[in-house]
């Protein structure tokens, strides 16, 4: 479960993209959205942050057909900041507030830590069709050491909120302060490794890879996935 705020404020999009989205039906929402960013930002139990989400997803969920609309891709699409995220063990059918990890990105298998001081970033590129995971950490010097996750990704055949993901590239780079990043390792290799040796740990339930966006405005949005 991770909660993204928009990286960079843009102009809000026409009102009728969101009567398209949720049908007009997003002033309950709003106050719910304040809420939850509130609490995130002060620290608040992943318990409340949970009950928050089902509020949003219930109160303003998002179209069933997000990914195959242009009103829907054109919200999506960009750079989010990852400002809360719980990834729960694999294969574990439990409440994610009793088994979920706090700050960390499930890439099929791969949890990486992402409680760096620096707010991770998740990039969809609609029109590459790619989604990317980014975390910075502070290097030698004022340098950044930045580790990006990312494949690539197509709606589901029967849901269109959700996108079918395939992990294949683990970059590490170098920014020097100032400079241009330099990539230092590529091991796109790693993750066809975890699939072909263990392959439960892909996801724990299913052969595919897999991000919902249960919760969109031009703010912020709300994802599950394996």
């Amino acid at each position: 479960a991770g909660l993204y705020v928009r990286h960079h404020a843009r102009s809000a999009p026409p009102a009728a993209i969101f009567d398209k989205l949720f049908g007009g039906a997003t002033s309950g929402a709003s106050a719910i959205e304040e809420r939850l960013l509130a609490s995130v930002s002060n620290g608040g139990s992943i318990r409340d942050a949970l009950d928050d989400f089902a509020k949003l997803e219930t109160a303003a969920p998002s179209s069933e057909n997000l990914l195959r609309t242009e009103a829907g891709t054109t919200l999506l699409d960009g750079r989010w900041l990852l400002r809360s995220t719980i990834a729960a063990s694999v294969g574990d059918d439990e409440s994610l507030a009793a088994t979920g990890i706090s700050n960390a990105v499930n890439a099929s298998g791969i949890v990486v830590d992402a409680s760096a001081a620096r707010a991770p970033v998740q990039e969809v590129d609609v029109g590459a069709g790619r989604i990317g995971n980014e975390i910075r950490f502070a290097g030698p010097f004022g340098a950044e050491i930045i580790v990006r996750v990312a494949g690539g990704f197509a709606p589901d055949a029967v849901n269109g909120r959700r996108a079918v993901v395939s992990f294949d590239t683990l970059d590490v780079f170098l920014m020097p302060d100032g400079a241009q990043a330099q990539r230092l390792v590529r091991a796109g290799a790693l993750f066809s490794v975890v699939r072909a040796v263990r392959p439960a740990l892909t996801n724990g339930a299913s052969e595919e890879s897999w991000l919902d966006t249960t919760y969109i405005s031009d703010r912020c949005r709300l994802g599950r996935g394996n």
